[in-house]
C-alpha cells in the first residue's frame, strides 16, 4: 500500500516542543515531525489512538467511495438470478454503510451503537459478506464488486464493535486494495485523517463532500453505471439521492440519516419492499415538519476555527501544503529573493508605476522563510492576484525584458501557493460564486462589527481574541487596498477575492457558533432518553479531536448569540449578515428557528 503523508511541519527556532495526539512533535503549533502511514498496519494503530468515533467515520467514508464498485459488470436488468443477486448486493452495501454512516454522524456515539445493534449492525455486515462469498464462489474474489462488499462489511463490523476489534475493522476498510483506484482511496484516505488531526470533528467530517479533493473519473463512472443499471419502479432513487448528497457534501439531521439505517429486517431481505419503506418514512418525516436543520462544513478560508479548551479558536498547526517540510521552506526562500531581486531591478526605472515597487518590495519582506499558518497563507496569496491584475499594464508598458521576469516571478508565486489545497480549493469557489459589487463593498463593514463584538467580554470568554484580531486585520487590508489597488485594465474583472475571504471567514466563525448551540441543545435532549442522563447528566459535552470538551456554557452562550434578536452586538452583526448576504440566511435562519422552538 503507498503511503500517505499526513501532516509535514517544520519547527520555528527555540520553540518548546510538546507531543500532540496524533503521535507527531508539535512546536507552538507546528508540526515538526513527519508521520506517514505505510499500509493497514500503522493506520490501524494511528485509529486505536482516536476516539471511537473518528475510526467509524473514516470507515464509513472508505466503504462509501466504493459503494459504487457494485455496478462492476452489473449484469442486464431482468428476472435473472444474476440480476437479482446484483440487486441485492447492491442493497446490502447501501444499508450496511448507511448504518455506519448514522453511527458516526451521531451526538452519541456510543449510544447510538447500542440503539442499532437492535437494528443488527452485525447482521448487516453478514449479509454484505454472504453476497461477496456468493461472488467469491463464482471464482471471482477480487472484483471490484467483491471489494465494495467487503468494504461494506467491514464498515458495519466497525460500527458494532466496541475497542480494538472495531478500530482494526475500520482500517480494513480504509488500507482496502482497490486495484486501479488504490492509490486515489489511499489519497482519500490521508486527507480525512488530515482533517481529523487539524482539529476537525468526526461528525463534522461525515458532513464534508465525501472526496475532499477531485472526484477521480473512475469513481464518478462507476457510480453513473450503477445508477443505470438499477431497475425503475423499485424507488431506487431513495439510495441515489441519498448518496448524491453525500457525494456533495449536503448534510440531513439525524432522524433522515436513521431512516436509512434503521430498514426493518423483515424488509431488508427484498430491497423494492424496503426502498418502499424507505420512501414512506422520508415523506412521513416531511409532512411532521421535516428535519433538525444541519450546520453546513465549513469552506476553505483564511479562517477556520475549531473549539479548543471551551472555546472557537484558530488552528494552532500551520497550514498544509502538498510538499514536505524541507522542499517547502525551498521554494518558499526561492519565491521571497526572486520577488526582492524583481523589485530591486525596476526601482529605478522611471516609467513604472512606484506603486509596483513599493509592492514587490513589502511582498518579498511578507513571505516567511517555513510554513506560514493559513491566514499568513491567504494574505499573501491575496497579494499575487493584485499583480495578476496589474498583468496587462506590465505587458504595454514595461521593458520586454523586466515583463518577462514579471511574468516569471508570477508562475513561481502561483505554482507555490498551488503546493496549498487550502487556497486551491478556496479559489474554486470563489470564482464560482461571485459577490456582487454591493457585497464586497460591505463585507468589510460586516466583518468588523464581528470583530468588535467578539470582543466584549461575554463573548471573549468563548471565542480567542486571536479570531477577532484577524478577521478585523483582514478586513482593515482590504479597505486600505481598494484605495491602493495597482491600476488594470478598465476591460478586465479583478482576481481579487479579498472580499469573498473575508465573507467566507465571517460565515465560518458564525458556523461554529450555530454548532455549538445545535449540539447544546441535542445533548439537552438526550439527557432524557432512557440511560443517558445518568451517564452525562448536566455536564454534556462536545468532544473534539484532541480530547477538549466543549461544554455546557458554551452551548448556552451559542444559543443566546443566536437567539437573541439583535439584543447584543454579537446578535446584531450575524443579523447584519444574513439580511445582507441571503446564502448565510439560507442555512441559519432555519437554525436559529429550530432553536428559538
Amino acid at each position: 500500500m503507498r503511503g500517505g503523508v499526513v501532516l509535514v511541519r517544520d519547527p520555528r527556532r527555540g520553540a518548546p516542543l510538546r507531543r500532540g495526539r496524533s503521535g507527531a512533535i508539535l512546536a507552538r503549533g507546528l508540526v515538526v515531525s513527519e508521520l506517514k502511514f505505510e499500509g493497514r498496519e500503522e493506520l490501524e494503530a494511528w485509529l486505536i489512538e482516536e476516539q471511537r468515533e473518528v475510526s467509524i467515520a473514516i470507515a464509513a467514508r472508505a466503504a462509501l467511495r466504493l459503494a459504487p464498485r457494485a455496478a462492476s459488470d452489473a449484469p442486464r436488468q431482468g428476472n435473472t438470478k444474476a440480476f437479482k443477486h446484483f440487486l441485492n448486493l447492491t442493497f446490502s452495501i447501501f444499508f450496511a454503510t448507511a448504518l455506519t454512516r448514522a453511527v458516526a454522524k451521531s451526538t452519541n456515539t456510543t449510544a447510538r451503537a447500542n440503539e442499532l445493534r437492535a437494528v443488527d449492525a452485525a447482521g448487516a455486515a453478514r449479509a454484505a459478506a454472504y453476497f461477496r462469498d456468493e461472488d467469491s464462489d463464482e471464482g471471482v474474489l477480487f472484483a471490484p464488486r467483491v471489494i465494495a462488499a467487503d468494504a461494506a462489511a467491514d464498515a458495519a463490523y466497525a460500527a458494532a464493535r466496541a475497542g480494538r476489534g472495531g478500530r482494526a475493522a475500520a482500517a480494513r476498510v480504509a488500507a482496502a486494495d482497490d486495484g486501479d483506484g488504490e492509490a486515489t482511496e489511499w489519497g482519500a484516505i490521508c486527507l480525512d485523517v488530515n482533517f481529523i488531526a487539524d482539529g476537525g470533528r468526526a461528525k463534522e467530517l461525515s458532513d464534508r463532500p465525501l472526496w475532499l479533493g477531485e472526484v477521480p473519473a473512475w469513481a464518478a463512472e462507476n457510480w453513473a453505471k450503477l445508477c443505470a443499471a438499477l431497475p425503475p419502479g423499485e424507488d431506487w432513487e431513495v439510495w441515489t439521492r441519498w448518496y448524491d448528497d453525500i457525494l456533495a457534501g449536503r448534510p440531513h439531521g439525524e432522524a433522515h440519516d436513521l431512516i436509512f439505517a434503521t430498514v426493518p429486517e423483515e424488509l431488508r431481505q427484498t430491497p423494492a419492499a424496503a426502498n418502499a419503506w424507505i420512501k414512506e418514512q422520508l415523506a412521513k418525516l416531511e409532512s411532521e415538519g421535516g428535519e433538525e436543520p444541519r450546520v453546513p462544513p465549513q469552506k476553505p478560508a483564511a479562517i477556520e476555527p475549531v473549539f479548543r479548551d471551551g472555546k472557537i479558536a484558530l488552528p494552532a498547526e500551520g497550514a498544509e501544503a502538498d510538499l514536505d517540510a524541507e522542499a517547502l521552506d525551498a521554494a518558499l526562500t526561492a519565491l521571497r529573493a526572486l520577488v526582492a531581486r524583481l523589485a530591486k531591478d525596476i526601482e529605478d526605472e522611471a516609467n513604472i508605476d512606484k506603486r509596483a515597487t513599493a509592492l514587490l518590495r513589502h511582498l518579498g519582506e511578507s513571505i516567511p522563510i517555513s510554513g506560514p499558518t493559513q491566514a499568513q497563507l491567504f494574505e499573501i496569496a491575496h497579494e499575487l492576484e493584485g499583480l495578476e491584475d496589474y498583468g496587462k499594464k506590465v505587458v504595454a508598458e514595461w521593458p520586454d525584458v523586466l515583463a518577462s521576469r514579471y511574468f516569471g516571478v508570477l508562475r513561481a508565486f502561483d505554482g507555490t501557493m498551488r503546493q496549498f489545497e487550502k487556497w486551491r480549493l478556496f479559489k474554486q469557489n470563489a470564482l464560482k460564486d461571485r459577490l456582487t459589487q454591493k457585497q464586497r463593498e460591505s463585507a468589510p463593514i460586516a466583518a468588523r462589527q464581528i470583530a468588535v463584538a467578539l470582543r466584549e467580554a461575554g463573548n471573549a470568554e468563548f471565542v480567542e481574541r486571536e479570531i477577532a484580531d484577524t478577521i478585523e486585520e483582514m478586513a482593515r487590508r482590504l479597505e486600505q487596498s481598494a484605495e491602493n489597488t495597482l491600476p488594470r485594465a478598465p476591460d478586465e474583472a479583478s482576481a481579487d477575492t479579498r472580499p469573498e475571504d473575508l465573507l467566507t471567514s465571517s460565515e465560518n466563525i458564525v458556523k461554529r457558533i450555530g454548532e455549538a448551540a445545535i449540539d447544546a441543545k441535542a445533548r439537552k435532549a438526550a439527557e432524557g432518553e432512557k440511560g443517558y442522563a445518568g451517564k452525562v447528566g448536566r455536564g454534556f459535552a462536545i468532544y473534539v479531536k484532541d480530547g477538549d470538551k466543549v461544554g455546557e456554557d458554551i452551548g448556552k452562550w451559542a444559543t443566546r448569540t443566536l437567539i437573541g434578536g439583535g439584543a447584543s452586538a454579537l446578535s446584531f452583526a450575524v443579523y447584519e449578515l444574513m439580511e445582507h448576504y441571503p446564502a448565510i440566511a439560507q442555512w441559519l435562519r432555519p437554525i436559529i428557528q429550530h432553536l428559538t422552538h
